[in-house]
C-alpha cells in the first residue's frame, strides 16, 4: 500500500514537513516551525501532537496541527503526516532540530521521484545540549546510501508515492530502517543527506526512560518482519551505558504470550516461552 491523491490535489515542487512531537522543548519546536514558516518551498508544516498538552501558539500560515488526545508514537505518526500531506515531497523531521535558513529550498533541487529515501548523514550532525544559533554557511549535497546508519532518520525525505506505511506493530524504533528497506525493495536508491550540518539536542524525546519497553517490544517485531522479507537486520545505536549494551535480560509480551529474551551485543535470543495473563 503507498499514499496516493488525485493528480490535481498534489501540490508540485512542494515539501510537506511533518513534525511528530511530545514536546520536550517547546521553544525548539516552535522555532523550528518559524524557520519552515520562512521557507518558500515548504507548503504546509504538519505538527502531530502527542502530548496531552495544546501546542502553544504559533503565527505561521502553513501550520496543520494534528491533535488526537493521546500518544499515537513517532511510526504511526509519520504515517499519518504524509497520508493527510498534500505537497509532492515529504520531510519527516524530529523535533529538537535547528535548521540552517531555507533548508528546504537548497535540498528540493535534489530530490526526485525516481529515487528513494533521503535521510541524514551522521557526519553532519552536531549535537548540542543547549539550543545555540545556526551561523555555519554550507553546500548541501547527496550521496547513495549502502544502509540506515545512526542519525539517519533525524531528517528523512522522498516522494509521496514512493511511501510506504510503517506496520501499526512498530511504534517508536525501526521505522526508518523500514522505510529505507521498502524503497530498496522497490527498486530505489536511498540517499544520505550531507554538507549541511544540523544541530540536533540529543534525543530529548525517544530516549525518555518510559520508552525503552517499547523500543524492546519494536526490535522484537522487527525481527519477525526481517524473516518474512529476508531484510537486514535494524542498525541499532548505543541507547544505554556500555554494560547494558552488552547483556540485558528482559521480557516481551505479545498478547497471553510471555518471551523471556536476553540481548547480547544488539541480538536478541529468545530463552523460553511462558503463558499468563500479561498485558503491555
Amino acid at each position: 500500500m503507498h499514499y496516493t491523491k488525485d493528480e490535481k490535489d498534489i501540490i508540485k515542487n512542494k515539501i510537506s514537513a511533518i513534525i511528530p512531537t511530545i514536546q520536550a522543548n517547546t521553544d525548539l519546536l516552535t522555532n523550528l516551525i518559524l524557520s519552515l514558516d520562512k521557507d518558500s518551498c515548504v507548503f504546509e508544516i504538519i505538527v502531530i501532537n502527542n502530548s496531552t498538552e495544546p501546542l502553544p501558539e504559533i503565527h505561521s500560515s502553513k501550520i496543520k496541527i494534528l491533535d488526537f488526545g493521546e500518544n499515537l508514537y513517532v511510526n504511526k505518526s509519520w504515517n499519518i503526516g504524509v497520508e493527510e500531506s498534500r505537497a509532492e515531497f515529504y520531510a519527516l523531521f524530529n523535533d529538537d532540530l535547528i535548521l540552517p535558513e531555507n533548508f528546504c529550498s537548497k535540498i528540493l533541487p535534489l530530490l526526485s521521484k525516481d529515487n528513494g529515501l533521503y535521510g541524514f548523514n551522521k557526519e553532519f550532525v552536531q549535537e548540542i545540549d543547549h539550543p545555540e544559533p545556526y551561523n555555519e554557511t554550507f553546500e548541501l549535497y547527496i550521496e547513495p546510501a549502502d544502509r540506515r546508519r545512526l542519525g539517519y532518520g533525524i531528517i528523512m525525505m522522498g516522494h509521496r508515492e514512493n511511501y510506504t506505511p510503517i506496520p501499526d506493530n512498530l511504534k517508536i524504533f525501526c521505522g526508518d530502517d523500514y522505510l529505507f528497506f521498502m524503497n530498496e525493495k522497490n527498486g530505489k536508491t536511498n540517499y544520505k543527506i550531507s554538507g549541511c550540518p544540523i544541530k540536533h539536542c540529543h534525543q530529548l524525546s525517544s530516549n525518555k526512560p518510559e520508552f525503552f519497553k517499547i523500543k524492546q517490544q519494536d526490535c522484537f517485531n522487527y525481527k519477525k518482519i526481517n524473516k518474512k522479507y529476508k531484510i537486514p537486520k535494524p542498525y541499532l545505536p548505543n541507547h544505554t551505558k556500555f554494560i547494558r549494551k552488552l547483556f540485558q535480560m528482559y521480557n516481551v509480551y505479545e498478547g497471553e504470550q510471555k518471551y523471556k529474551c536476553i540481548n547480547i551485543l544488539g541480538f536478541t535470543i529468545t530463552l523460553k516461552k511462558n503463558r499468563g495473563n500479561h498485558a503491555i
